[in-house]
């Protein structure tokens, strides 16, 4: 064993209550030694050191008791097993202790056919030997065929399936060397398999619908591996031996019983749908992968822990979803390229993964981009958008007043490194893109490195998922399209007097509660706080002349109140407001759009002032079902009363 436990421990006593930091400490100090460190921390996980060090002691007995749950609960090889717990218990009981013990190794599987014995030990790849045994099997169970240099392939099983079987090495004088497309396929009677030395590839779904194999023992020589090769198997453990480069399309997948792999330390990649619909619990990938394709590990309901390493460049689309297990996982820094839902997202609990990812990486953009949560490795942030702000209830904007805000609240500043910025003219600027690390209580600052900022860009804080409560500082004149959307914890807005404009689903699919508006504004814009289910009130500004196109569509608005400034209500703007219960239109406007109050189940009564001129399709909720519809309370003589009827809803004298 290279790697000095006591040194490890030494380096951070810490590291005994954190498997993630002992890996990275055994990194930083050993790099390279991906198998002895996988052992370590393997045989530590197992909980057996810590009773050793508990006890105090160790027998014989005890001692080969503990290697034998190390081998059957982490499929590790036998000869591993005894050395890493030889290394932990010097460390927990003293130098030298291990070796004071003795242990009966278990007999090796033998070279006739016809006895293989019993093999309880899990899947597994044999020790490196110098010269593989011949293992012979007879003609009349097999179909051959050469693959050239006097070697040959075995393409078909054509004998009677054994619970305990080897694949041989030499068939009727004949080396063979390659297991074929569907060779074994669908034989359902073999429980436990030894593929003998000298074999060097397994042909595309070779052992595929093997329903009942439980039991693998692959050889050192093995190369390569064919797609499907053990799908829908009962293999409970597989360790791969290191010639293994490429894990291939479907290799594991259906394998519900597979809870554990060992991958070999110069793996670079993990082929499409390779382990889904397993029953992994763990995934530690060596320091060589650079791939996971599509749905590698997607629907593996049981895998909690997965340990992705330095040197990862793509995750495919679908990699992990359906891992409804999965709660968080750390994405590394050199991930660039990752596919579409990745990651289980479940709508209806308000459950997704939570990424934890690197200062700078593109991994922030991702689970932006895909409304995850966000955590930050290397601690917090401490940039000015951590500082202590008050606690904001409602959400508002400052009062106006006549007097120019302080020196303080006109130049907020802060970590230039956050954001990334372009100028508006005038020596003026907008942020186009926030770049820092999410913090519950946000201010939007109104200079960076000296720079005047007076514009919130499109998506600039899009899916920042950590924002609890927000200050837009003063100055600030405009919001952007989607600037906050899928901000989805974002429960509390300030917003500045300077305001004038605001963007397009700028607080879409947020969970503010209420809203109060600056009245610098004069429009509101499309979807601006659409599927914000938690929004209850909004407080419009005096001047407001125009609502927009699906401006609170699928909000949880009760109520509204328009100004006697409004003009037109555009298309679906309160569509599926289905809390919406009183509705107050002001005289003087004069256009309602299509399905403007569409699926607002709880609006019963509407009074539609007479200045109203222009009509659109399906305004309101019609329920034929129950016979329930609108009661549209109209001024004799105008256009209202037209509408209704036309659109068979009821009539009631406004004046009445």
């Amino acid at each position: 064993m290279d790697i000095d436990l006591s040194k490890v421990i030494g380096y951070s006593r810490d590291s005994l209550q954190s498997r993630a930091l002992m890996r990275s400490i055994m990194l930083d100090l050993y790099p390279g030694k991906t198998r002895e460190m996988n052992v370590l921390l393997d045989v530590y996980e197992s909980g057996v050191p810590r009773k050793i060090k508990n006890d105090g002691n160790i027998t014989d007995a005890k001692y080969a008791q503990y290697i034998q749950k190390i081998v059957d609960d982490y499929g590790m090889q036998e000869q591993w097993a005894v050395v890493g717990l030889n290394a932990w218990i010097d460390v927990c009981l003293g130098s030298g202790i291990s070796s004071r013990l003795s242990y009966k190794k278990k007999a090796s599987v033998g070279d006739n056919v016809n006895t293989v014995g019993d093999i309880t030990n899990p899947i597994k790849h044999n020790a490196h030997t110098l010269q593989a045994p011949t293992i012979t099997g007879s003609i009349s169970d097999y179909e051959i065929t050469s693959v050239g240099n006097n070697e040959f392939a075995i393409t078909k099983f054509i004998g009677f399936d054994q619970e305990k079987t080897i694949v041989p090495n030499q068939i009727d004088g004949k080396r063979i060397v390659a297991i074929g497309k569907d060779a074994y396929k669908a034989c359902a009677g073999i429980k436990s398999l030894v593929i003998a030395e000298g074999i060097t590839s397994i042909g595309d779904g070779a052992f595929n619908d093997c329903k009942n194999l439980q039991s693998i023992t692959l050889p050192t020589t093995l190369k390569s591996i064919g797609s499907s090769a053990f799908s829908s198997t009962a293999i409970t453990k597989l360790n791969l031996p290191n010639e293994i480069k490429e894990i291939p399309y479907g290799m594991c997948s259906y394998c519900k019983n597979l809870q554990s792999v060992l991958l070999p330390d110069y793996l670079v990649k993990i082929g499409a749908r390779a382990f889904a619909n397993s029953g992994l619990r763990k995934i530690q990938l060596p320091n060589t992968v650079k791939e996971i394709n599509n749905a590698a590990f997607s629907s593996c309901q049981y895998l909690v822990d997965v340990d992705l390493n330095e040197g990862l460049e793509l995750i495919g689309e679908e990699a992990f979803e359906k891992c409804s297990a999965l709660v968080k996982i750390t994405i590394p820094s050199t991930v660039t390229k990752f596919g579409r839902k990745i990651f289980q997202i479940d709508i209806i609990r308000n459950l997704n993964v939570i990424i934890s990812c690197y200062p700078g990486s593109r991994a922030i953009e991702y689970a932006r981009l895909n409304s995850l949560t966000i955590e930050a490795i290397n601690g917090n942030n401490n940039s000015a958008n951590s500082v202590s702000i008050p606690q904001v209830v409602d959400i508002k904007h400052n009062p106006i007043v006549r007097n120019t805000p302080s020196a303080q609240d006109a130049n907020v500043g802060c970590d230039a490194s956050d954001y990334e910025i372009a100028g508006v003219g005038n020596n003026e600027f907008a942020i186009t893109k926030f770049i820092g690390f999410d913090q519950e209580k946000t201010i939007v600052p109104n200079q960076i490195d000296g720079k005047k900022i007076v514009a919130i860009g499109k998506d600039a804080y899009k899916a920042c998922a950590g924002i609890k409560s927000l200050i837009v500082a003063e100055g600030i004149t405009s919001i952007g399209d989607g600037a906050f959307s899928d901000c989805k914890s974002l429960q509390s807005i300030t917003l500045p007097t300077t305001l004038k404009s605001i963007g397009s689903n700028a607080f879409s699919s947020t969970a503010i509660t209420k809203l109060n508006l600056p009245n610098e504004i004069k429009e509101i814009p499309y979807g601006m706080c659409s599927y914000c289910k938690n929004l209850q009130s909004v407080l419009l500004p005096d001047y407001l002349v125009k609502i927009g196109a699906r401006a609170f569509a699928n909000s949880g608005l009760r109520k509204i109140q328009l100004p006697n400034t409004v003009k037109e209500i555009n298309n679906a703007a309160f569509s599926n407001c289905q809390y919406l219960a009183d509705v107050d239109l002001n005289e003087g406007l004069e256009s309602i759009g299509e399905e403007a109050f569409e699926k607002c189940s709880a609006l019963v009564k509407i009074t539609i002032p007479s200045t109203v001129t222009k009509f659109g399709r399906n305004i309101f909720q019609i329920d034929i079902i129950r016979n329930l519809n609108v009661i549209v309370s109209c001024y004799p003589g105008s256009r209202a009363i037209e509408y209704a009827r036309t659109n068979n809803l009821k009539i009631e004298n406004a004046k009445s």
